[in-house]
């Protein structure tokens, strides 16, 4: 979930409390498909013509690799590392 959807949701007041954001993720998921019912990006708010602007895919992206390569590490195993799907390689 978005801390941004969330936090935005917590503003406007539909959140029951402010340390519980995966008992809200109803609100958040409305204001997901408001933001991309509008064309906005459902991360930032901002207006591209995809549902995900290009940074937050970036980042997206990068944050993925991450959780990856931390869950590698913890297993303690090696594994191949993060491909986009559709990439050549």
């Amino acid at each position: 979930m978005s801390a941004v959807l969330w936090e935005r949701a917590y503003q406007e007041g539909r959140t029951a409390r402010a340390s519980s954001p995966t008992r809200n993720a109803s609100a958040c998921n409305k204001r997901r498909e408001q933001l991309r019912a509008e064309g906005l990006c459902i991360f930032c708010g901002q207006s591209p013509a995809t549902s995900l602007c290009d940074d937050c895919k970036r980042r997206q992206r990068e944050q993925t690799a991450e959780r990856y390569r931390a869950a590698v590490e913890r297993e303690g195993r090696r594994v191949r590392p993060y491909r986009r799907k559709g990439s050549a390689a």
